[in-house]
């Protein structure tokens, strides 16, 4: 998935957690030692819905993004 690397390398972890990309916007992942701002990430992804390309929009839809 293109984007922020940490983020999309994280995505799948709140889907298996919760069942959907549906994360409070503080939420945070930690990826190779690393703190990741997940929920800032996914906040802007639908932020930018009209934006982004098809592609991104199917991958995202395919983890169960929630776009409201």
């Amino acid at each position: 998935m293109p984007g922020p690397p940490q983020a999309a390398g994280c995505c799948p972890v709140p889907n298996d957690r919760v069942g959907n990309l549906d994360v409070p916007r503080s939420h945070t992942k930690e990826v190779d030692g690393e703190a990741v701002r997940l929920g800032a990430w996914v906040s802007q992804q639908r932020v930018k819905a009209g934006k982004l390309s098809v592609q991104r929009v199917e991958e995202l839809s395919a983890l169960d993004m929630r776009w409201a």
